[in-house]
């Protein structure tokens, strides 16, 4: 379950699967154009996403990425975008 995987808070669980706000059909939907739609640029695809479903924001969008491509994309969020100013780098996020 890759909710599980990305360590979400049981309350974000809740509310990102509740069918009220994202039907598995529209999760389903969002997440194949996010990962497989190489028609349009990974930047665009990530933000159709976050529009698209209710409590599941950039944070894990971009983990997700991750995740699916962990050869190609490093796994991005708060902690290693601070690890990487650090060390001097410009992180630009979308």
């Amino acid at each position: 379950n890759c909710l599980h995987c990305m360590n979400s808070f049981d309350l974000n669980k809740y509310r990102f699967t509740n069918t009220v706000n994202n039907k598995i059909t529209d999760i389903r939907s969002a997440w194949k154009n996010l990962i497989h739609n190489k028609s349009v640029g990974l930047d665009e695809r990530m933000a159709d996403c976050n529009s698209r479903l209710r409590f599941f924001g950039k944070s894990a969008i971009r983990e997700l990425i991750g995740w699916y491509y962990p050869d190609k994309y490093p796994i991005i969020n708060r902690n290693s975008n601070s690890a990487m100013k650090f060390f001097g780098y410009d992180i630009k996020i979308y």
